[in-house]
């Protein structure tokens, strides 16, 4: 009992202090696009007859506000994940239609940065139960951190094909395969935690991974992480069930939860 209770002192102690680290890492990123914002906005005011000045300032604004409203998507995403709010809404999604629209979305981030995505679908059109803006949202959390956290090898390879649950039952399976320095073994355990940075300096928050894999969770799937067996880099396979059994609660509309 003595040996529980120590360690359970021991977890609350680090929890509480993952708590703070998270609310001072929000509190500073939220900070580095306000003071952005703020200071192209008075630089504009001082010098609206410049067309060169005006353009790069007013796309500076524009990323940095994408950059703050998807921190508070994320936050609000979380916070309903906290509070068992976080719900799915089923429908039939082809899956690998969405890859690449999502890829193609990142078209010109992805340019910018000289980081590239290759997507190889072995399965066609493919059709699954699933909610399509939540899934969406899972594959841009994985193509953004592998952009942000990829240094030497900057490119992603994406595949989509066929595999088995552990029960026997057919699933799709998407293997998101990084080439960056891979995540320190000791923290593989923890990366899709609440709060969670580990040793990563990298801008975040730190629940991204966590809420996608609460998404993924929901869709009666599985998301795994582990480091490449061969060079380095990180692995994220995601398995999905072709058809998911929706509950009365899953078609109530909670679009102001």
């Amino acid at each position: 009992m003595a040996e529980t209770i120590n360690f359970m002192s021991v977890e609350i102690g680090r929890s509480e202090q993952v708590k703070n680290d998270f609310i001072s890492s929000v509190s500073h990123e939220l900070r580095t696009p306000l003071t952005a914002i703020n200071g192209w906005a008075e630089t504009l005011n001082d010098n609206m007859e410049s067309p060169a000045i005006l353009k790069r300032g007013l796309t500076v604004i524009t990323k940095e506000a994408a950059n703050l409203k998807a921190m508070l998507d994320e936050l609000l995403d979380f916070s309903r994940m906290q509070s068992g709010r976080l719900v799915v809404h089923f429908g039939q999604v082809n899956v690998g239609d969405e890859v690449e629209d999502v890829i193609f979305s990142f078209s010109e981030t992805l340019r910018q940065d000289d980081f590239a995505v290759n997507f190889e679908n072995k399965l066609g059109d493919t059709w699954i139960s699933a909610d399509r803006a939540r899934l969406r949202q899972v594959f841009v959390v994985l193509i953004d951190n592998a952009r942000k956290h990829s240094h030497e090898g900057k490119y992603l390879d994406i595949t989509l094909e066929e595999s088995f649950f552990r029960e026997g039952d057919p699933c799709v399976m998407l293997t998101f395969r990084d080439h960056g320095a891979g995540i320190p073994e000791d923290e593989l355990p923890h990366v899709t935690e609440k709060f969670y940075k580990g040793s990563s300096k990298r801008p975040g928050s730190g629940i991204g991974l966590a809420v996608a894999k609460e998404i993924i969770t929901l869709h009666d799937g599985s998301l795994l992480i582990r480091n490449a067996e061969e060079g380095t880099g990180t692995v994220i396979t995601i398995k999905l069930p072709y058809q998911h059994e929706t509950t009365p609660s899953e078609t109530e509309d909670t679009t102001h939860a």
